[in-house]
């Protein structure tokens, strides 16, 4: 018997297996995979993208119908995504300015420090690719930010009225401003 008759012949047995197993024998194992998945996630990572290569078409065939089937769904779990992202990277930064202590989450935003952010994004080459059309910015900064595990010495959250101010008036922002620094005029 070769090696690949004798997998097909041990899937076979483990799909009769499972379909004989009550649900509480289901949930124990489930439970046991989830406990071993948690304490190996750098394998599970590896096997999970070796399976995906190995049947690619079939993973992205079932995207399709996925999709096709569940309309809008794909849109609300993206923006519940976002949302999550977002709040976790504020909470991280302390979540209010640093200016101003404004602390609503929509009106606060990512400021680099040194006001180097352009010159940071022309240094890490990742402009928008065939995948990314954006490439570092928004949501996917605050991924990069959350991966480089929130460095606090090059960025602070600002509201967007301080960064945009800071960028109008040569790095001060208006809150700071006092009689003898100068005021910017339109």
């Amino acid at each position: 018997m070769t090696n690949e008759a004798q997998r097909r012949d041990r899937r076979e047995y483990m799909r009769a297996y499972r379909a004989r197993m009550s649900p509480e024998q289901k949930a124990k194992v489930n439970q046991g995979v989830r406990v071993w998945e948690k304490k190996n996630p750098e394998r599970v990572k590896i096997y999970r993208k070796r399976d995906y290569q190995k049947h690619r078409d079939r993973e992205r065939e079932y995207t399709r119908e996925w999709r096709a089937a569940h309309p809008g769904m794909v849109g609300k779990y993206c923006k519940a995504q976002r949302i999550r992202i977002l709040q976790e990277m504020v909470e991280a930064y302390g979540g209010r300015c640093v200016c101003c202590g404004e602390s609503r989450v929509l009106f606060l935003t990512i400021d680099h420090v040194n006001n180097d952010g352009a010159a940071e994004r022309k240094g890490m080459g990742d402009g928008p690719t065939p995948n990314n059309k954006k490439g570092r910015a928004g949501i996917n900064f605050y991924r990069y930010l959350k991966k480089m595990g929130y460095p606090q010495d090059k960025y602070r959250l600002l509201c967007f009225n301080c960064n945009c101010g800071r960028a109008r008036n040569d790095g001060f922002c208006p809150h700071q401003l006092t009689n003898d620094l100068p005021e910017y005029h339109i």
